[in-house]
């Protein structure tokens, strides 16, 4: 179970470096052929699709993206898991209004 443990702590890092360095952190934590999914679109995949899909996300005044992962499991050790938990993102709303 060390490995879960481990994957909970990358993703504890994932967050504060986006939150301190936004896009180019984001991007950071991805592998070169990484992709992101959209509701209701198709994956963004690559380093530059994902940054340029993110940027606004990190860059518009008022908006923020945090979460806490809370749970960490392996599928396959050393190549794939995934993460559960919370997340919050805030982003300006109509009169001014902070839309969560």
């Amino acid at each position: 179970m060390v490995e879960a443990t481990v994957l909970l702590q990358l993703d504890r890092e994932f967050d504060a470096a986006s939150a301190e360095k936004g896009a180019e952190a984001w991007v950071a934590y991805f592998g070169e052929h990484g992709a992101i999914l959209q509701a209701g679109g198709p994956p963004i995949s690559g380093p530059d699709a994902i940054r340029a899909a993110m940027n606004p996300v990190f860059t518009r005044p008022g908006s923020s993206l945090r979460w806490q992962p809370t749970r960490a499991e392996i599928l396959v050790p050393g190549a794939l898991g995934y993460t559960l938990g919370r997340y919050e993102r805030r982003r300006p709303g109509e009169f001014g209004r902070t839309v969560l």
